[in-house]
């Protein structure tokens, strides 16, 4: 798994009540770094957050912004070229 890189362009911080038990009621943020990759972080505790998953996106070069949707099932983000759902 790549390294998490400090420059963060927007996020998403939300108590998680998706479908992975394992992060239920855990605080989870989504990060979007303004490059070709996203991030799913713990957010909890000091600098170097615990890195939960990161994507990579094909065929992208700046992933802009993006949100969970309500019932925490999707991240949809949105990139300069196109709009992603994951």
């Amino acid at each position: 798994m790549a390294e998490f890189s400090a420059f963060v362009h927007d996020a998403q911080v939300i108590t998680y009540q998706g479908p992975d038990e394992r992060y239920q009621d855990m605080e989870v943020m989504f990060s979007f770094n303004g490059s070709d990759e996203g991030w799913i972080l713990d957010p909890r505790g000091a600098p170097g957050s615990r890195v939960i998953a990161n994507l990579t996106y094909p065929d992208s070069s700046f992933r802009h912004q993006g949100w969970v949707t309500d019932d925490h099932r999707l991240w949809i983000s949105r990139c300069l070229e196109l709009l992603s759902v994951f």
